[in-house]
């Protein structure tokens, strides 16, 4: 049965492996560098004072809390030698700093203050590169930058996306999460996709599927194959992210049970009396039972074990494999309907039980 709050919880777990090994990386970098010594400012301190400069400039209104920041960050260096843990603490906070740039009551000249800002920090991030290229390995150099990456990429990921809202909630609600993977924007899915774990993934999948069922049941014709067919194109941002290899396979097998029924149902009612071939006539049977089967589950949860059962599952993937309108297509598509009969009928079971 699929949970929200699975889905919360991997989506944190997979955060959380992903910093903790890149910081790992970083911190284990960071140690080594600092036993090389004292790192090297002459870019650093050659952008500061052309930055100064800028800001003061004659005849243009000067940018008195930049020029401060300045001040602050060159006494912070003439203070002791920086070492490369030191230079990249002082550059978190100046970042902080140049965040805060474009307050009115900061500058009167925003914009350009805070443009001349972000020359210093980049001029701090190249003498930490050059330091960091000089005396690593190059394999030690590489997993240096990836670690950086993957910091970088979370950090602007999760200022721009919902997905940090969900993740910084303590008390998070179902209804938060079933906004984040069922948004139409494909960015968005793609980032809640990539911040799961497995077992998140699987849970998102059969959230999906049960949703697509519960919207179904709702309509006034109730569930029909048609109806099915329908409500899945609604959801195709969704399928197209979550839905992979055996999985989006999985998901053609339940379509194809759904076309194969519908089309059945067509031919019941258009044939004329002792025309319908066998084919079409067991065919319609299923079609008949197939919304009352997918429904004996009852509750999303329970839907949701019809469809992530092993016998329904396999049963799927086994329509999904053979050509459409041939003999094991027919048999494949009777073994999907006994496998959904069986396990409805138990999820029916534990529903009188629980009552």
């Amino acid at each position: 049965m699929f949970s929200y709050k699975a889905i919360l919880d991997s989506m944190k777990a997979q955060q959380g492996r992903v910093k903790g090994a890149a910081g790992r990386t970083l911190e284990s970098t960071g140690n080594k560098l600092d036993e090389v010594g004292e790192i090297p400012l002459n870019n650093t301190r050659e952008i500061i004072d052309q930055v100064k400069t800028e800001l003061g400039k004659e005849g243009v209104i000067r940018s008195e809390g930049a020029i401060d920041d300045l001040s602050k960050l060159v006494s912070a260096f003439d203070e002791a030698p920086q070492t490369f843990t030191s230079l990249k603490e002082n550059r978190t906070a100046f970042r902080d700093i140049i965040a805060g740039a474009d307050k009115a009551e900061r500058s009167q000249l925003p914009s350009r203050a805070k443009s001349l800002l972000q020359q210093v920090n980049k001029a701090m991030s190249d003498d930490m590169e050059s330091f960091a290229k000089t005396n690593l390995t190059p394999k030690e150099f590489a997993s240096w930058k990836k670690a950086n990456k993957i910091y970088a990429d979370q950090a602007e990921t999760l200022k721009k996306s919902k997905l940090k809202n969900v993740l910084d909630k303590g008390d998070v609600t179902p209804e938060s999460v079933k906004q984040l993977i069922m948004s139409k924007n494909p960015s968005e899915l793609k980032l809640a996709y990539n911040s799961m774990t497995q077992s998140g993934k699987q849970n998102a999948r059969a959230a999906i599927v049960s949703n697509i069922v519960d919207n179904v049941s709702k309509r006034a014709g109730g569930m029909t194959p048609n109806a099915f067919a329908t409500e899945m194109k609604k959801f195709q941002p969704q399928i197209n992210t979550f839905f992979k290899g055996e999985e989006r396979k999985q998901l053609e097998g339940l379509q194809r049970l759904l076309e194969a029924t519908r089309r059945a149902q067509d031919a019941a009612v258009t044939t004329p009396t002792g025309q319908q071939v066998l084919g079409a006539g067991t065919l319609a049977a299923a079609a008949t039972d197939l919304g009352a089967t997918v429904l004996t589950g009852g509750t999303v949860g329970g839907i949701a074990r019809l469809y992530e059962s092993a016998p329904v599952r396999d049963s799927l993937l086994r329509l999904a494999s053979v050509p459409k309108g041939s003999t094991q297509f027919e048999k494949a598509l009777l073994d999907a309907q006994t496998a959904l009969n069986a396990i409805a009928q138990s999820e029916s079971s534990k529903q009188a039980e629980q009552e």
